[in-house]
């Protein structure tokens, strides 16, 4: 975190009254009753530190678990949990980590207002793809991701370009993934990079109202036994029925 930023927000007399919180919880719920957007600084001031990023200091010094970052990831009661929940992520998590924990999340389609202007609205997957790659961030400096991982997170962030139009594409065919379909399907982890891959349907998952527009496939990779619940843009369907005008 920018050294600045850090020492104000560490003098603040609003970081002193957290110091009476000692849970994940406590903070969370102080996250939903008191943030309104996740500036760094509080609104017209560049000396006064923000609400939602004293609380962002606060979970830091609580080092949250794998569990509880996923719970304030996908957290029903706030968009702004799940913010905070990403910001603690970008600046506290290893550069190469950071992508396995953003890519779920870049078509999310909830909506929320990260400045103090209630009326500039962006969803969630588009202000994760903005501090994922711009380290400047409403007047301060998010930590630098090294440029071999900036590279890398850049060609994720075209293939998921690439998905969203295959997702539209197999919306007319949606009808037609049922279980035993054989398809191809895109994985990829830590250790290797996204491939397409032989893939059988298990079922297909629909969306999550207010956060997607596409529903989700479950498919199984029969090459390696796993079972991997993925976007519809990461599914091939075959040409047998793609060229057949459409589904059911």
């Amino acid at each position: 975190m920018n050294p600045l930023l850090a020492n104000r927000i560490i003098e603040s007399d609003y970081f002193q009254s957290l110091q009476s919180m000692t849970t994940y919880h406590e903070v969370v719920d102080e996250i939903y009753h008191k943030c309104k957007n996740v500036e760094p600084w509080s609104p017209g001031t560049q000396r006064l530190p923000s609400t939602a990023f004293c609380l962002l200091t606060k979970l830091l010094t609580l080092r949250l678990t794998t569990k509880m970052m996923q719970g304030m990831l996908s957290h029903r009661d706030s968009p702004y949990i799940r913010a905070i929940g990403f910001l603690y992520i970008r600046v506290a998590t290893e550069p190469k980590n950071i992508w396995n924990w953003f890519e779920e999340y870049i078509a999310d389609e909830e909506e929320f207002a990260p400045t103090a202007d209630p009326e500039l609205k962006m969803t969630i997957g588009k202000w994760c793809t903005k501090i994922l790659t711009d380290m400047s961030y409403y007047n301060t400096m998010l930590p630098r991701i090294p440029v071999p991982v900036e590279r890398k997170i850049k060609a994720y962030l075209i293939l998921f370009e690439d998905e969203q139009r295959r997702a539209g594409d197999n919306m007319t065919f949606v009808s037609e993934l049922v279980s035993g379909l054989e398809v191809r399907a895109i994985y990829g982890d830590e250790d290797n990079d996204p491939a397409w891959y032989p893939a059988v349907v298990n079922e297909v998952v629909p969306p999550e109202e207010g956060r997607s527009s596409w529903p989700s496939v479950v498919v199984t990779f029969p090459e390696y036994g796993n079972q991997e619940c993925l976007p519809l843009g990461k599914i091939e369907i075959p040409e047998s029925i793609t060229s057949g005008g459409g589904g059911g």
